[in-house]
């Protein structure tokens, strides 16, 4: 938003994180009147607004309220955490930005489990954290849990031969350790489902680049619709039904309140041309 003009960035993010409120709220409402065995939070539940992740008091207090508004409406949930929630860095970063220990541990104390593993019927479902899988770095605590991350991955490729299975992260882009682990199991994957890149359009997309790159995790991709309107207009979520080993995986969309579809911000195209001009 540095690029728009300080006092248009000032505004916009004010309309921004009041459509990204009002569209938490829409969802809320929805799955409370709609039962749900098992709800998945692919990430960023910080909505965006840390580079450092989940560290000091406003932002674990945020992060730690909407957590506490999920598990209300359904107990059985788990998060397969992003950037925004562990910290990242990119070439305008501000200074102590990254993924760093500190958020990790409050990660832990808010969410739970990093990777978990779920039986649902006769599927199994994985989740893992991303950014720990994708990190690089010579953090002892943060090479450690990657290893722990791994370990658990070898592990779950044991329990799940032979039977279906489906991956959730937040980002597409993961190690080929997760392909090379489950290289035997692919066949029986229902379905690699994601985040982190809000419009479900871009489902096609990343098969497309599956198919051109060898990556049959990406061939099967499921780009999950964000609730916040960035990208694309929000108010979407991902229906998983499970019948027995039978996967039917649709897009669920709510109504979006008017003020919220004239944002700039749901515009592709507006969206791409401010991240890269």
């Amino acid at each position: 938003m540095d690029r728009i003009g300080v006092t248009k960035a000032h505004k916009l993010h004010k309309r921004l994180t009041a459509s990204t409120a009002q569209a938490n709220m829409l969802t809320y409402y929805y799955l409370n009147q709609h039962h749900a065995d098992l709800l998945i939070h692919l990430g960023d539940v910080t909505n965006g607004r840390q580079e450092q992740g989940i560290r000091g008091a406003c932002a674990f207090n945020t992060v730690q309220y909407h957590t506490q508004a999920w598990r209300q409406i359904c107990p059985r949930i788990h998060f397969c955490l992003g950037g925004h929630d562990t910290g990242y860095s990119h070439r305008g970063s501000l200074p102590g930005s990254g993924i760093n220990t500190e958020s990790f541990q409050n990660c832990q104390e808010i969410f739970g489990d990093l990777w978990w593993m779920e039986q649902c019927e006769g599927v199994s479902l994985f989740g893992i954290c991303s950014p720990l899988a994708n990190y690089l770095g010579n953090d002892g605590t943060l090479e450690a849990l990657r290893e722990q991350q791994e370990n658990f991955l070898h592990e779950a490729k044991d329990r799940i031969s032979g039977k279906p299975w489906i991956l959730f992260a937040h980002d597409p882009f993961l190690p080929r350790i997760v392909s090379r682990l489950f290289h035997h199991q692919l066949l029986n994957c229902q379905a690699f489902i994601h985040g982190h890149w809000h419009n479900p359009k871009f489902t096609r997309m990343f098969r497309a680049l599956g198919t051109v790159f060898n990556n049959p995790l990406l061939q099967i991709s499921h780009t999950c619709p964000s609730v916040a309107p960035l990208w694309w207009k929000g108010c979407g979520m991902m229906k998983v039904v499970i019948d027995g080993e039978n996967v039917k995986i649709s897009n669920q969309l709510l109504d979006v309140p008017p003020e919220t579809a004239c944002l700039p911000t749901t515009s592709f195209l507006r969206c791409l041309w401010w991240k890269f001009r």
